[in-house]
């Protein structure tokens, strides 16, 4: 995603016809800046990198302060709908964070975070990207989103993100449609917008690395995991609340040695015994009296958002 994204440039197309020496400014600064892609997560950068993101920044900056000269110029001349336009740039430009160069955004889980506009091609794939409600941004759609919209305030729109929270969120590449129309939930107004390439449907969201032993019995949430055959694990089916979670998916079955997923965690009281068992090359330990347990279950796409809920699932 580039910081000025296809939908400004068909726009920008438009104004620089009239200012003709704002143009020259605008395609001065946007080859250095066009190669940088926006994430919020997770940056680790050389030193190196870190002259190139100063670099970037004060292109941004420069970016910001053109584009405000363009924006006071139409209110001058009374053309309220270009300068609205010109304001939302701004806007997307000042709210966005800043962007990394060469490195990819890591999750608490260690997992690439990925975003949907850098992935606008992969149609029918699923992908993970983590997601923050107070990480907001412009958004296209209602679901099916257009690909250059913020993947954060999507999630709080759908349903899948509640304020405060901080989840990975589960969404397909979808192929574009002629319309996307927008519409007002859960606190996020989203916008209308015509025909575009690719969008994309979130499906789910998980926690990132909860904490088992602080849930009681009854609870129940959606994880998102990373599968793996390292951790160490007691029980088998059901196992005790500080067993690993990413080790018992791959051992219940449900996902495979570094395969990505959203799992149901499920709190049970604890257990006078825990049994053994040698499945999918993970062998889990025995244990007797434990005061928590969980047990895990496939996520399935299409359960409805908990923003959505009217009684628990």
């Amino acid at each position: 995603m580039s910081f000025i994204s296809q939908r400004a440039l068909v726009r920008l197309s438009k104004w620089t016809v009239c200012f003709g020496f704002l143009g020259l400014v605008l395609s001065a600064a946007l080859p250095d800046a066009s190669a940088l892609e926006l994430t919020p997560y997770g940056l680790i950068r050389t030193p190196q990198e870190t002259d190139l993101v100063e670099q970037a920044q004060q292109q941004r900056q420069a970016l910001v302060q053109t584009l405000k000269q363009l924006q006071s110029a139409y209110c001058r001349a009374e053309m309220l709908d270009e300068a609205l336009a010109v304001r939302e740039q701004i806007q997307r430009l000042e709210n966005d964070v800043t962007p990394p160069l060469t490195t990819t955004p890591i999750t608490p889980s260690g997992f690439p975070s990925t975003d949907p506009n850098s992935v606008h091609g992969e149609i029918g794939k699923t992908f993970f990207g983590q997601a923050s409600a107070n990480g907001r941004g412009s958004v296209w759609g209602s679901g099916p989103y257009t690909t250059d919209s913020s993947l954060s305030t999507a999630a709080v729109h759908s349903g899948w993100l509640k304020e405060n929270e901080t989840k990975m969120i589960q969404f397909t590449i979808v192929p574009g449609a002629d319309s996307y129309s927008g519409t007002d939930q859960h606190g996020v107004t989203t916008s209308s917008w015509g025909s575009y390439p690719s969008g994309f449907k979130i499906e789910g969201a998980g926690e990132i690395s909860p904490v088992l032993r602080e849930r009681t019995p009854g609870d129940r949430i959606v994880a998102f995991v990373v599968g793996r055959k390292t951790g160490t694990v007691w029980g088998d089916g059901t196992y005790t609340n500080d067993s690993d979670l990413a080790t018992a998916a791959v051992h219940a079955g449900i996902v495979n040695d570094g395969q990505p997923a959203l799992v149901n965690v499920e709190f049970l009281p604890g257990q006078d015994r825990y049994g053994s068992a040698n499945r999918y090359g993970i062998i889990t330990s025995e244990y007797g009296n434990w005061p928590g347990s969980f047990r895990l279950t496939p996520f399935q796409v299409g359960v409805t958002p908990p923003a959505e809920r009217t009684v628990p699932q």
